[in-house]
């Protein structure tokens, strides 16, 4: 699921604390593997995106503003690429895609893209759309 998504994040996050300069002398980059995110049915289904949309971030909530705002980035841009792919691979109608889009504030230059994260409730980690205006 999304989940996924923000504990690969926190990797993401964790790993350049791993990358020191060894006492000796320069150290050397690790290589990266790249693996893309290959969602099924279940993690196609539009309530499923929404709820880890509203949950994933929530970990995070106490981290100053700067910090929230790229969490944010990294989350709206995975969110794309992962509605992208349930639509390629057909397990996704574009017209749902463009809806979640619009409910999840992912369209480019929408005002919610970079909005800080909102404090979930019970009502909206469970699936419920996001008020209008978000």
């Amino acid at each position: 699921m999304l989940l996924a998504a923000a504990e690969l994040l926190a990797l993401m996050l964790i790993a350049p604390a791993s990358l020191a300069v060894p006492a000796g002398g320069i150290s050397t980059p690790q290589p990266t593997r790249v693996e893309r995110f290959n969602p099924d049915q279940q993690v196609c289904q539009p309530l499923a995106i929404r709820a880890g949309f509203t949950r994933q971030l929530q970990p995070w909530a106490d981290q100053p503003p700067a910090v929230l705002e790229q969490l944010r980035r990294v989350q709206l841009e995975m969110t794309r690429a992962t509605l992208q792919r349930c639509v390629s691979k057909g397990l996704l109608q574009p017209a749902e895609a463009s809806q979640l889009e619009r409910d999840l504030g992912l369209q480019a230059g929408s005002e919610s893209a970079a909005s800080p994260i909102p404090a979930a409730s019970p009502a909206a980690a469970g699936g419920s759309a996001p008020p209008a205006g978000r």
